[in-house]
């Protein structure tokens, strides 16, 4: 597994889908959910891999960009990824009216995903009214 170079954290242990899902079982949980970690950055690789595993009991959510495209997006779906987690800690504030955003934001409404907004708290109020006319 790369990790993404200029990551803040760097795990110093594995955590196993087959141990994820025996704790899911041990809790009386019956499906969980897979955030890509931000050490991974948007190499969605391992957790599409997670999902392929155990796909009647697990979902994700992918790390995303501006550059992903549509078709990239919709066959995420087919494999279980339900939203996009954006990190943008340490990172310039980004335009979410750009045309880039606003077409990837249009792919994930209709497939009815989330977005995942990781930034100072401070800088959630300008950003999510972005998303709104």
């Amino acid at each position: 597994m790369s990790l993404a170079s200029g990551r803040r954290y760097s795990p110093d242990y594995d955590a196993t889908v087959h141990a994820y899902l025996a704790n899911l079982s041990e809790h009386g949980l019956s499906h969980g959910v897979l955030i890509q970690p931000s050490f991974l950055g948007t190499d969605n690789r391992f957790l599409l891999d997670a999902l392929a595993q155990a796909p009647d009991r697990l979902r994700g959510v992918a790390g995303g960009r501006h550059g992903h495209q549509s078709r990239c997006v919709a066959a995420y779906g087919r494999l279980g990824i339900v939203g996009i987690r954006l990190n943008l800690i340490g990172r310039p504030l980004p335009d979410f009216a750009a045309p880039e955003w606003k077409t990837l934001f249009k792919h994930i409404w209709t497939l009815g995903w989330h977005v995942e907004l990781h930034r100072e708290v401070a800088d959630l109020p300008g950003l999510i009214r972005q998303f709104f006319p």
